[in-house]
Parts: structure tokens; sequence; C-alpha cells
């Protein structure tokens, strides 16, 4: 084992290694991968890659709103209220999500540089917006390999490169 991590530090690297799942994911899909659907009438992976970008971006108009406008949104509304993703090029999405990702570390750093939380949310130390980040997103790749395999999508990961970055 290396040099003893602080607790800010940690956190920062499993960051990282989020960031690295997330792009392994978005690696292995596809334009027609994003209209995929859960028969249950759950929503597309294009709504799943939606909630990832505009959940940093909505936290943002919160947390730091001097920030938010540097986050695009990645939906487009529906006329029936609903949303879909704004783009299928999923080297777009790629990017849009490390703006955001990129946004929110800043916004993160100004604040550790600050000795301070966010007011209103995350008060307590602002690293926990990027923890909140981490489970929102463990949980939205979840559903796209839900996704996937119910519509026949052969999905193994069990030593995949969506676990790699956990390992070293």
């Amino acid at each position: 084992m290396s040099e003893a991590l602080t607790a800010d530090q940690v956190v920062m690297n499993a960051w990282n290694r989020n960031k690295q799942v997330n792009a392994s994911l978005l690696g292995a899909l596809t334009a027609e991968k994003l209209d995929l659907r859960d028969p249950a009438g759950g929503w597309t992976i294009g709504q799943h890659l939606c909630d990832l970008v505009d959940f940093r971006r909505g936290w943002m108009e919160t947390i730091a709103p001097e920030h938010a406008e540097k986050v695009a949104y990645l939906h487009q509304v529906l006329e029936d209220r609903g949303f879909d993703v704004s783009t299928h090029d999923v080297q777009e999405i790629q990017q849009i999500l490390q703006q955001a990702d990129q946004v929110s570390e800043q916004a993160v750093q100004e604040k550790l540089d600050q000795n301070s939380g966010f007011e209103k949310v995350y008060e307590s130390h602002p690293l926990m917006f990027l923890q909140h980040a981490m489970v929102h997103d463990a949980h939205h790749r979840g559903q796209i390999l839900m996704v996937l395999r119910m519509n026949g999508v052969a999905w193994t990961e069990s030593d995949g490169p969506m676990w790699a970055p956990w390992r070293e």
C-alpha cells in the first residue's frame, strides 16, 4: 500500500474512478441503444444518461449558481411534457458529461479551498455532493444495464472495464 490518503483524497480518488466507469459504459453504447426501453415502461437508456448530466446541472443551480450555465442540459422536453435525450451522438454525450464533471469538481474545490460547505445543501462538507453524484450514477448505470439485458443485449461485467477502476 502506498502513502496513506486523507479522507478528502479518498473521495476524490473514488470520484475519478466513477468517471472512468461512466466513460467505460458510454464507450460500450451506440446511438441505437439509446432508444432501448425497459419493457415495463421505464426510461430509455438515453433518458438515464440525461439524468446523469442533468443531476449535476440541477444541483449546480442550487449549490453553485455561478457555475450552472457552464453545464448543458442533455434533455429535450417533449410535447407530452416528457423528455428525451437531445442527441444520439454518444461521443457528444460523453463530452457533455465530462464538462459537467469538471464544473462539479471546480465548484467543490472552491468550497474546499474556502474550508466551507455549500449553502442550503451539502453544508457539512462539499465532497458530499460528489458522493451523492456517485451513488446517483451507480443507480442509473444499474438501470441501464438492466434495460440492455431486458432487450437481449448480452452484458457480462463480472470482471469487465466497469469494475477495473475499483480494483486498482
